[in-house]
């Protein structure tokens, strides 16, 4: 018998066990293109359930089936006297869902502040706290001339050497340390501690104020707009020369 009937029987048997059958529903590429397959069930089964022979569509030279379900076939087609189709009890195809894949696990971010400051001393007993936007490393040339202006309005020499640091929150992307708001205050709290030279401390950005009247006494902490919004607002940085001179 050629390989096609023998093929042919064994998606037969296959089948008749309620074992899917795994079929190309289109060619490979790169793979070998395959013979139609004919069903070709044995006489008697034939004559019994009145099957006709059924012509399969072109499939893959793939294994069509586990290796498992082909050996439990194979045993039933080398059975000398096998139990015909119509003597065993129907089987129902249950369809089982794919397994699902577990999703790697993600550190949960949650919500913490973000943001950076520049701290350098404006005048002697004043210290300013600048807030940089996240996406700009720096000042823009508007906002260091402004600086300037405001160093020298308040008896500061723009040109005097001076220490500069930065500050940015959080201070490391790793999840496992603390990022909320709390740690937040007292890592400013600590960084701005160590500049015991200033009695007043001018905040530039409204929401980092908030951050700094926490970490340090409210009544030397003067608020005040961003540099680029004192840029835009003639009456801001009025009020802001009232409340270094009140």
């Amino acid at each position: 018998m050629s390989d096609v009937r023998e093929e042919g029987r064994r998606q037969a048997y296959l089948a008749a066990l309620a074992i899917p059958l795994w079929t190309a529903r289109h060619e490979l590429p790169g793979a070998l293109p395959s013979a139609e397959l004919e069903f070709f069930p044995f006489v008697d089964e034939a004559l019994a359930a009145g099957i006709a022979p059924v012509v399969y569509e072109k499939a893959s030279p793939e294994p069509m089936a586990a290796r498992e379900p082909e050996q439990r076939a194979d045993q039933v087609l080398r059975s000398e006297n096998p139990e015909p189709a119509s003597a065993r009890p129907e089987q129902k195809v249950v369809e089982q869902a794919p397994p699902r894949v577990a999703e790697p696990a993600r550190p949960a971010t949650g919500d913490h502040p973000r943001f950076a400051c520049r701290v350098q001393l404006l005048a002697p007993g004043l210290m300013g706290v600048i807030a940089l936007p996240d996406d700009v490393p720096d000042l823009s040339a508007q906002e260091y001339r402004l600086l300037e202006n405001l160093v020298q309005a308040v008896g500061g020499d723009p040109a005097a050497p001076g220490a500069r640091e930065h500050f940015r929150w959080p201070l490391s992307p790793n999840p496992a340390i603390p990022r909320d708001a709390g740690a937040a205050r007292e890592a400013l709290a600590a960084f701005l501690g160590r500049r015991r030279e200033a009695t007043r401390w001018l905040v530039l950005g409204e929401t980092l104020s908030v951050y700094v009247r926490t970490a340090l006494p409210q009544h030397s902490v003067i608020g005040a707009p961003l540099l680029r919004e004192l840029l835009d607002d003639p009456a801001a940085k009025r009020r802001v020369w009232q409340a270094l001179h009140g």
